[in-house]
């Protein structure tokens, strides 16, 4: 019991967060200027170890909601480098550089403010009231018949 005491109050010290751990989107002055059907990519980095990430979308600045995806991601080399399937993640000064498939290589900044990202998930509709309340003509209608 000491020792599990011991454990939870050394992880409460030292912290839990890695330094990739917030949102990040991907920057538009990165390469040749991007067409307007494409979309600039979005990461979220939630604890314990859950990436999200999705299209992002100019117009409404926020990220659409049927694009995301998530997925499991790990920290390797003293936590300098995060890996989730095949995007390898790495922070440069201010910026989060993603190789993706050993190719591609993104740059990404720190998002600031608020959430660019929907919830994780909808709270589904109890009941759904398919008529409206009666209008005062309806009611006069009623009274009328009885």
């Amino acid at each position: 019991m000491k020792i599990a005491l011991m454990c939870l109050l050394a992880m409460l010290a030292t912290g839990c967060a890695s330094k990739f751990t917030g949102e990040w989107l991907e920057r538009a002055d990165d390469g040749p200027p991007l067409i307007s059907s494409e979309r600039r990519m979005a990461l979220k980095f939630d604890l314990p170890s859950t990436i999200r990430y999705g299209a992002y979308l100019n117009c409404s600045n926020v990220v659409d909601g049927e694009s995301m995806q998530s997925d499991n991601y790990v920290l390797m080399q003293n936590d300098r480098v995060a890996q989730s399937g095949a995007i390898t993640m790495r922070i440069e000064g201010e910026d989060l550089v993603a190789c993706i498939g050993g190719d591609v290589v993104k740059h990404f900044h720190r998002v600031h403010g608020p959430s660019i990202f929907p919830p994780p998930f909808r709270i589904p509709e109890l009941a759904k009231v398919r008529q409206s309340s009666p209008t005062f003509e309806e009611v006069v209608v009623y009274a009328r018949a009885q």
